[in-house]
Parts: structure tokens; C-alpha cells; sequence
């Protein structure tokens, strides 16, 4: 595996711990991962990048099953971690191993306090802060076979090659601006460990068809999704290959009418009927239990039918983004459009990600009480002037 880049290859567990011992009083780390999930329930970690004070290194987790020598490091709350957008790596870790990050920086969410728009992919953040550009194209290599072509390897290093460098330019521009203490206060929500807890009934609580279906098939599509969750986890195949969700609001138009219905929809495979239209036509006939219908009254409303509450919403939130572009900061960080329609869909939602000190300091009190308060809002038009005010 040849690279124009020195690295050092661990694919045993002396190697690794040769690492950790090597590294075991360094003051920062660099990361990144490469895994395949397509096709897959459980997503295969295949390569860990890294770059330390004392070199780059790249660890094969599929050779060592046991990677404690290089988590402990991660946990550790002395030795600074960089990496550019890493929630999906820090996700796959805690999922895999429990692991829970300490002491973090983010190259893309520090770009988004430095004027760049978040997010911002690594390559392009890459050559504005340094002027090197990357070659891309192996991205959705297929990392877990072996050997690893050199083409793939150089890819993979390019991902950490850089960070240190942004770390230092990103981080200076911070101090400038007097920001640092926002990102870190962003990044400590990816230090606890609430934030990967994973609500059981998410798919079903955030599933658009359930908005617009009747009570009854509510309940025939939540049992339809745990179904699928439940085999696909079992065979350890991603849950499209179980069922295609492109189907599913077939499925639960038809479903009332039987399976005959089934049957004879042509956009539902005849081996689909064959295989589970038993299994659906049964799913539907059930009662509901008491279970199932809490879950259900936990669905989102819906769009607000208040067009001035959706319109003063929008007038808030335009008036956040302009202050961000004024103030060269991503409105995506500070406001971001989920939190938005969360708003729209649920008046009484209330947002614990707007009681963040760093966006109390950045909109002021009287703008988060809006937020908060909004369902109280009102538009007054006076002599060349606009104002929002609590009624």
C-alpha cells in the first residue's frame, strides 16, 4: 500500500498498543473513520485514521477487535481531538464500543463561527484555509476489503492530513473574534452521553405518512416499521432490503381492503404479497394496545393551520439570519431550520437548544424570548418602521 504520505499500518493488537504507548503523553489527536453501511443494519467500522504529534497512523479494525489502546485516548480529557465533522464518528463509536469523546474540536463547526457556510465539506474548507486541493472520488470505496488499493489509502489520509493545520488557522480567527468559548460550549453536547440515546419509536414519530393517515393505519405503519427494524437487525440487512420505504404508503393505502388488495396494486410485488401479505393483513386487523397508542399521541400536529403564527415565525427567523450574516456566522448553527419546523409543527415546543449560553450571549435576551415565546408575537407597522413585540 503505497502513499506519497509516511504512515505507520496497525493491524494487531501489539501494534496498537505499540501506538497508544508511543502517543501516551500527546497533547492532540486527529481522527477521522471510513465505514461501509450500505446493505447493512449494523454499520462495519473498516479504517481509523490518525495524526499525532509523533506521526499519522492508520488502524485496521478489522484485523483487532479490540481497540481500548486507541478509545482511551479519545476519553482522555488532557489530549485535544480534532476532527472535521465527526457526530457520525463519535455516533459509530459510542454505538460500537460505548466510547465517549472529551476535550473536542470540530473543523466544520468552527468554520460555521468563522464566516463559512455550515456545513462545509472538508475539501473545500481545505483549500480556502490552506490552498491545497484534494483529490476526491474514493468516498464510497468499498473500505472493508483487503488489501486497501493505494489510491484508497491516500484518500483516506488526506482526511486527517490537514486537520492539525485548520485546528490552527480556525482556532486563531476564533480568538479573534472572540468565539472559541462558543464552539467549545457547541461541541460539549457531543461529550455527553444523553446525546446518543436513541428514541425506540423515532422512525415512527418522524415517518411523514403518518401525519396524513387515518388512526388505524397509524397503527397497521408503526407495527409495519418494528417489523422491519426487527428483521433487518436479525439478518443484519439494511431495512430497505427488508422493505423498500418507497412502498410503504402503497401498502398502507391498500391494506384496508385486505390482502386481495395487495394483490392487485401493481406497484407492490407480487412476491411481497406472497412472502408477508398474511403477515400485513393481520398487523392490520389487531386492536391497538395501550402501548401503541402512546406512542401515537406523541406524533408531531402537523403544519400549523395559523398562517400569521407561521408568518411571524418566518419574519423571526429571517431577522436571525440576517444578524448572522452580518455577523459572519452560520445561521444554521444558531438557528437551525430543523429547530424551525419543529417550531411550526409543535406552537407549544419548547427548545432546549435555545438556553445554550453562547446563543444567549450571540441574539441577546430580548431575541430568545421571542423564540420562546412566540406563540405571543405580533407585527406592528408604524411610520417606515416594522417592529416584533410580546402582546
Amino acid at each position: 500500500m503505497k502513499t506519497n504520505t509516511a504512515y505507520t499500518y496497525i493491524d494487531t493488537p501489539e501494534a496498537l498498543q505499540g501506538f497508544a504507548d508511543e502517543n501516551a503523553n500527546i497533547d492532540w489527536m486527529a481522527f477521522d473513520t471510513e465505514f461501509v453501511g450500505e446493505k447493512r443494519y449494523q454499520t462495519l467500522l473498516c479504517l481509523i485514521q490518525i495524526a499525532t504529534e509523533h506521526g499519522n497512523y492508520v488502524v485496521d479494525p478489522l484485523a483487532i477487535e479490540e481497540l481500548s489502546p486507541f478509545l482511551r485516548i479519545l476519553e482522555d480529557e488532557k489530549v485535544l481531538i480534532i476532527t472535521h465533522a465527526g457526530e457520525n464518528d463519535y455516533r459509530l463509536l459510542q454505538e460500537l464500543f460505548g466510547t465517549i469523546p472529551k476535550n473536542l474540536f470540530d473543523t466544520q463547526i468552527a468554520a460555521g463561527f468563522c464566516g463559512y457556510r455550515y456545513p462545509f465539506s472538508y475539501s473545500k474548507l481545505v483549500e480556502a484555509e490552506t490552498g491545497n486541493r484534494i483529490k476526491k472520488g474514493y468516498g464510497v470505496s468499498d473500505w472493508q476489503s483487503r488489501p486497501i488499493e493505494p489510491e484508497q489509502m491516500s484518500y483516506a489520509l488526506a482526511d486527517i492530513l490537514y486537520l492539525p493545520g485548520m485546528y490552527l488557522s480556525l482556532k486563531k480567527k476564533l480568538d479573534d473574534a472572540g468565539r472559541s468559548n462558543w464552539v467549545k460550549q457547541e461541541l460539549q453536547v457531543w461529550e455527553d452521553d444523553a446525546y446518543y440515546w436513541k428514541d425506540p419509536d423515532k422512525e415512527v414519530l418522524n415517518n411523514n405518512l403518518m401525519t396524513r393517515i387515518r388512526p388505524r393505519q397509524q397503527v397497521f405503519l408503526m407495527r409495519v416499521l418494528r417489523w422491519r427494524d426487527d428483521l433487518a437487525q436479525k439478518k443484519n440487512y439494511s431495512k430497505e432490503m427488508v422493505f423498500s420505504s418507497k412502498m410503504l404508503g402503497q401498502l398502507v393505502r391498500a391494506i384496508p381492503s385486505g390482502k386481495k388488495s395487495l394483490a392487485n396494486n401493481r406497484r407492490i410485488p407480487d412476491s411481497i404479497v406472497k412472502r408477508h401479505g398474511d403477515l400485513f393483513e393481520n398487523l392490520y386487523k389487531e386492536p391497538a394496545t395501550e402501548e401503541e397508542n402512546e406512542v401515537l399521541s406523541r406524533l408531531p400536529k402537523g403544519p400549523s393551520d395559523n398562517e400569521e403564527y407561521e408568518l411571524i415565525l418566518d419574519m423571526l427567523y429571517l431577522m436571525v439570519k440576517y444578524r448572522c450574516l452580518r455577523e459572519g456566522i452560520s445561521v444554521q448553527l444558531v438557528f437551525p431550520r430543523g429547530e424551525l419546523n419543529k417550531m411550526k409543527s409543535e406552537p407549544e415546543y419548547h427548545s432546549q437548544l435555545m438556553n445554550t449560553t453562547w446563543r444567549k450571549e450571540f441574539l441577546g435576551a430580548e431575541v430568545l424570548e421571542w423564540i420562546q415565546e412566540r406563540q405571543r408575537l405580533e407585527i406592528g407597522f408604524g411610520q417606515g418602521r416594522i417592529e416584533l413585540s410580546l402582546r
